[in-house]
């Protein structure tokens, strides 16, 4: 009585979980090299190859000053980055900061 299971050969099943776990780790490297590369669409490199030599370096600078600009502005406004625990900080630090100012008018 009870359910019967089929017989695996241990051996045979181990050689399988083996194969599938090569295959996934090589899927996951493929993946992660995707990734990398979709993340990279603005490069020196892409800029001189899109616009031309002068014309790209022109623009890539252009690009990298703008952005190192947005990211102190928003350094200024929201801590190291977006996430919740620095505008938290920095709600909690401008509370601060008003309170001390009335406590000592």
């Amino acid at each position: 009585m009870g359910i019967e299971y089929p017989k695996i050969e241990l051996g045979k099943a181990k050689e399988k979980l083996v194969k599938v776990r090569d295959k996934a780790k090589v899927e996951f490297k493929k993946a992660k090299q995707k990734l990398k590369e979709r993340q990279q669409t603005f490069t020196l490199e892409h800029c001189i190859k899109k616009y031309g030599e002068e014309e790209g370096k022109k623009r890539f600078e252009a690009r990298q000053v703008k952005w190192q600009k947005s990211l102190k502005e928003r350094f200024k406004t929201e801590g190291t980055n977006n996430i919740p625990q620095s505008i938290f900080a920095n709600n909690i630090i401008s509370i601060l900061k008003d309170k001390f100012k009335r406590a000592f008018k």
